[in-house]
């Protein structure tokens, strides 16, 4: 927020609390839109797709905003290889892939019998894993949402495999449930 006058942050922070599901939205989005039986060759052009806009974009606009005086280039250049990115875009673009990639190659060692209980025990542990693990906000680079991610692509993948209705309604009447009796924390919401 050192970049902006505080008008503009207070826009900023207005506005990031009204989209701030948006980015486990996508990760549950993309969890139902992919399928399994990934190879070698689904694994690069996975990441030819993935990672290459968001390196493409980390870089330029790293490089831009050093010459603008904004940014240490060293610095965006280490955010940009770390995965963080350099500003708040496309920073989860490089978990979506390890997320994506990972449960894909995971999921498919598991008998088809038992990829459905494997999948809602996954979601399981990681949602409990999630609680354990406090953010600030439930979007960002910060490693310790990687759970609540992989919680939205997994269960992405969950709802287009496995999940009949009365499935959806039950799991989202159990969220509810949940964001009752847990203390509250925006993040859950």
């Amino acid at each position: 927020h050192a970049r902006y006058d505080d008008a503009v942050n207070a826009q900023i922070e207005y506005w990031s609390m009204l989209v701030d599901g948006a980015v486990a939205g996508f990760f549950l989005l993309s969890g139902y839109f992919s399928r399994t039986g990934l190879t070698g060759r689904g694994v690069a052009t996975r990441a030819r797709r993935i990672l290459l806009p968001y390196l493409v974009f980390s870089l330029g606009y790293a490089v831009s905003l050093a010459a603008l005086g904004k940014l240490n280039l060293v610095q965006g250049l280490f955010q940009t290889a770390v995965g963080a990115g350099v500003g708040p875009q496309l920073y989860f673009l490089p978990y979506l892939f390890l997320i994506s990639v990972t449960w894909l190659l995971a999921i498919c060692q598991v008998p088809e019998r038992r990829q459905h209980l494997t999948t809602v025990v996954t979601i399981v542990v990681l949602f409990l894993i999630y609680l354990a693990l406090p953010t600030a906000s439930s979007t960002g680079p910060d490693p310790r949402l990687l759970t609540l991610y992989s919680i939205a692509f997994i269960w992405g993948f969950y709802r287009r495999n496995y999940a009949g209705n009365a499935t959806a309604i039950l799991i989202a009447v159990l969220a509810m449930l949940t964001l009752v009796l847990c203390p509250w924390q925006s993040r859950l919401w």
